[in-house]
């Protein structure tokens, strides 16, 4: 698979590379990183992000899963450039955002989403806070089906995000 785990996978609408993956659930978009990203692969992550970007066309839920330890003043900075740049079309097809974090004042909020972001976002300790909190902005997207399918993608992709 060329080099290894820093190359990017797409499956059915999944974006995978070393420690965070970028996947779809029953129209929510989810993003997943922990303490294994790395510049290279973030940097990966950066361009899936622009890649959707490009491509959005309908209203969509996200949810941010984000370790703070990927939270470098750099990677802060990159992010932030990415947002920016698309901040139109990210904003127009986003319905609602959350991001789990037990730190609720966490700078990843202010990257993601400015003072001006014209739908609805919040910060919640847990998974399943998070999507008790964002499902009912769509309301036919089904709470307890989506917690489980994003709990199953999530064990069987986690392994896989090894250097």
């Amino acid at each position: 698979m060329g080099s290894g785990a820093e190359t990017i996978e797409r499956l059915d609408g999944l974006h995978l590379g070393a420690g965070w993956f970028l996947t779809w659930i029953n129209g929510v978009e989810i993003v997943y990183m922990d303490e294994r990203v790395r510049e290279s692969s973030f940097n990966a992550y950066l361009t899936a992000v622009e890649d959707v970007a490009k491509a959005l066309n309908a209203p969509r839920l996200v949810l941010y899963e984000v370790s703070p330890s990927v939270l470098s003043p750099s990677v802060q900075s990159q992010w932030a450039g990415v947002i920016d740049k698309h901040r139109a079309s990210l904003e127009a097809n986003t319905i609602a955002a959350v991001l789990v974090s037990a730190t609720p004042d966490t700078p990843l909020a202010s990257v993601l989403w400015s003072p001006s972001t014209p739908h609805p976002t919040r910060v919640c300790e847990s998974v399943a806070d998070a999507f008790a909190w964002l499902v009912p902005h769509k309301p036919d997207t089904d709470l307890q089906e989506t917690t489980a399918n994003y709990e199953t993608r999530r064990a069987q992709l986690v392994p896989r995000l090894s250097l």
